[in-house]
């Protein structure tokens, strides 16, 4: 777990939040994370391409349109 999770889930027991409810929330973020992970892992963001690439990929895009 990171520090800013760590700090976070320490902000929700000082502000009331019960330790069942924090695991709900932590086993939430978790599969948040992973699913971020996956993303990411097969996903080449726009911005990452370069020239050529970004003008194939807007082709593409355009024609399936």
């Amino acid at each position: 777990m990171t520090r800013e999770r760590q700090r976070l889930y320490d902000w929700y027991r000082q502000n009331g939040v019960t330790e069942e409810q924090i695991q709900a929330i932590s086993a939430f973020d978790d599969e948040i994370e992973k699913s971020d992970k996956r993303f990411y892992s097969h996903t080449k963001l726009e911005s990452d391409l370069n020239g050529k690439e970004k003008k194939e990929y807007w082709r593409n895009r355009n024609a399936r349109a």
